[in-house]
Order: structure tokens, then C-alpha cells, then sequence
């Protein structure tokens, strides 16, 4: 199981990777019109923890259509993992979720890598 790192659809895997670390390279922001960027906050007991079960892949569906996930970081000995995915409809957001909602909770947040502007 990867602890965290950039999804990699092509080779369908996790690539290890900071995600802070492609801010200052990156020649445009990491959204554009209309989408937005979320930070998924999934986190499921010791009991239902799914390691002898599909594991952490199983708790989440990273091949819904409009969504793309950007990142996927585990705090494993606590039980929770954090998604960054970017999207333009809550929908895509629950079908994301949907393989874990009877083992987890999710807080779901909006963010952005650009501050608040100082008019």
C-alpha cells in the first residue's frame, strides 16, 4: 500500500510525491474554470479497518467520471486517509466515497493554492 503520493492513471498505480513540492514548478494553477479542488478527510475505526480486506484501495472509487484525484496520502495507525481530487460536482464526490460510506466517515473541504487576494 502506497502511504501517499500522485495518482498515476496511466500506469494505474500511486506514485510516491509531495504534493507541495509541484507548486513552485507548475506553470499554471491546478485547477481551471469551473473545477475545484477538495481535501477528503476519510476515517474509519480499528473495526472496520479493510487491511485484511481489499485494504485501503478498496474504500474509494478513483475512476469516476469528472473527477480526478490529484493526491492520496494514509495516516495509517490512525486509521485515516486524505484525498485531494479535483471535481465540478458533488455527485462525482459521493461516487468517489461510495465504496467506503459503511466503513467511514468523510469531511469534505474546499481549498485552493492561491491566497486570498488583499483588495
Amino acid at each position: 500500500m502506497v502511504q501517499g503520493g500522485i495518482a498515476d492513471h496511466c500506469a494505474g498505480s500511486v506514485r510516491p510525491l509531495a504534493f507541495r513540492s509541484l507548486l513552485p514548478s507548475a506553470p499554471a494553477p491546478l485547477t481551471y474554470e469551473g473545477q475545484v479542488l477538495f481535501h477528503i478527510t476519510q476515517v474509519h475505526t480499528p473495526e472496520t479497518c479493510p487491511k485484511d480486506e481489499g485494504g485501503s484501495n478498496s474504500l474509494f472509487n478513483p475512476n469516476v467520471p469528472g473527477l480526478r484525484l490529484i493526491g492520496r496520502y494514509g495516516a495509517n495507525a490512525q486509521h485515516t486517509l486524505f484525498y485531494i481530487v479535483e471535481t465540478d460536482d458533488v455527485n462525482a464526490i459521493q461516487k468517489f466515497l461510495w465504496p467506503g460510506f459503511k466503513r467511514c466517515t468523510s469531511t469534505v473541504t474546499p481549498v485552493s493554492e492561491v491566497p486570498v487576494p488583499k483588495d
